[in-house]
């Protein structure tokens, strides 16, 4: 069975699973309807790979729905605490996701060499003193200045190659769009156009993109409410694994950047 294939097997799952959260019944269950619901997602989606178990609930997070718990002549509303836990739940699974794989196992190093790069020397400085935070967050064990500051060099590096290639980012499938259909200013890309069209035109491969997208997803909880909704309290082993999707998307990057120049200069 093809990607295809399972997301659209996902889509109508979800749509049914939409239907049957919206209908009001009584749960004879200890923790009630939301303890219930959870429980019955899990085992449902149990047999997908972690990847698809993620897709499943993030497109379940998007959907609109209101739950009602089963208490007799109350039936209140738990459609929030229910979505938190889609949050948090797929949190931990992107944790898990990037631990299992064993690409991100390679040998622990307090560096990044961005001198393949090829940016000017004051981009070079500056992003070394963003990496030398990193590490100071990590010899202090800050997990969350190690996230915040893998998110946002990863972000600056990603403009700085839309900067020297900007035809080749413009012109891809996922560039964000105006309403006119202009293709929006740089400035106005978020951190997952800058992914997404990296991905495209070949900077950096599938597993680096997913990973990255992971890391700015865990980047967006320097909000602290959304930090809270997702029960998002990241450990020093989560910080590493981010300091290592940098370090992963740093070396790909360095290693298809003179296939880039080559097409911009065909």
């Amino acid at each position: 069975m093809n990607e295809s294939e399972i997301i659209d097997i996902i889509n109508s799952q979800v749509k049914a699973k939409v239907a049957d959260l919206s209908d009001w019944r009584e749960v004879r269950w200890e923790g009630g309807r939301l303890y219930y619901e959870t429980r019955k997602i899990l085992n449902e989606i149990q047999d997908y790979n972690i990847e698809n178990q993620i897709i499943y609930l993030e497109k379940l997070l998007e959907c609109e729905f209101t739950i009602q718990d089963n208490l007799p002549n109350e039936a209140p509303d738990i459609t929030l605490s229910f979505k938190n836990w889609l949050v948090k739940t797929i949190s931990q699974l992107k944790i898990k996701s990037i631990q299992n794989i064993s690409k991100i196992n390679f040998k622990d190093t307090a560096e990044i060499d961005l001198t393949g790069l090829k940016f000017d020397q004051i981009i070079i400085n500056t992003l070394n003193s963003r990496i030398e935070e990193i590490i100071k967050g990590i010899n202090s064990k800050t997990p969350l200045s190690v996230i915040f500051l893998s998110g946002s060099t990863l972000e600056g590096i990603l403009v700085g190659k839309a900067k020297k290639f900007p035809r080749q980012f413009n012109e891809t499938k996922c560039s964000p769009k105006q309403k006119n259909g202009k293709v929006k200013i740089l400035s106005e890309w978020s951190l997952n156009d800058l992914i997404n069209s990296s991905f495209e035109i070949g900077l950096i491969d599938q597993d680096v993109k997913k990973f990255s997208h992971y890391l700015r997803d865990f980047r967006n909880y320097i909000h602290p409410f959304e930090q809270i909704n997702a029960g998002f309290n990241p450990t020093m082993d989560t910080a590493t694994l981010c300091w290592k999707v940098l370090q992963m998307a740093v070396t790909q990057i360095k290693e298809n950047l003179n296939k880039l120049a080559g097409k911009a200069c065909a």
